[in-house]
């Protein structure tokens, strides 16, 4: 749900495959920097590292008693390439979808309204599949990327619809005043609506 502010816990459990925990017990070693794990490990990767841990146990299944590791790596996923690849380009593309209504109302600037609102609205259809698969295939519930996107789809809807509305207006029912107080008003309830 938090992609691509998420943090990450990757295990890796060690234990003997043959003997017990009374033939191998095993002890982490402390003091002595062993392991190269730090920050130089992700340096070229989506991925910051923030911790590790390494734990001792016993484990008892049936008559099986067995001496486990566990070596825990906490990971931070960089978002910003998220950002600058969907997030951004799709603000950017409602900004634009509102210039629609900044275009005056007459027959010569009806094809480049309706064209600007379907770009718009095509435009984030297409970074919309880009981010499906960006995302995790195995999540819970509805990353809020997803609700952003899904947001942006119904306000750039909402500008197509609004648009037909005005040409229809000013075209279909001669109403040229009408239509030009609709965008008027448009000009300023938009950005309210949007923001």
């Amino acid at each position: 749900k938090e992609f691509p502010y998420d943090q990450q816990a990757l295990h890796v459990l060690l234990a003997s495959a043959s003997y017990m925990a009374t033939d191998v017990q095993l002890v982490p070693m402390t003091g002595a920097n062993l392991s190269d794990i730090g920050a130089k490990a992700f340096d070229k990767s989506d991925w910051t590292f923030l911790s590790h841990d390494l734990k001792v146990f016993s484990e008892e299944v049936g008559s099986l008693k067995k001496s486990r590791a566990q070596f825990q790596m906490h990971v931070l996923r960089d978002a910003s390439p998220y950002m600058s690849s969907t997030i951004f380009p799709e603000i950017m593309i409602v900004v634009l979808s509102y210039t629609v209504f900044l275009f005056p109302v007459n027959p010569g600037f009806a094809m480049p309204r309706v064209s600007s609102a379907v770009i718009a609205f095509l435009s984030i259809l297409t970074i919309s599949t880009r981010t499906s698969a960006m995302l995790p295939e195995v999540r819970r519930g509805l990353v809020w990327m997803e609700l952003f996107e899904v947001v942006c789809k119904m306000l750039l809807f909402i500008v197509i619809m609004l648009n037909i509305l005005v040409e229809t207006v000013f075209h279909s029912w001669q109403q040229p005043e009408l239509a030009k107080q609709l965008v008027n008003e448009l000009r300023v309830a938009f950005p309210l609506v949007a923001g």
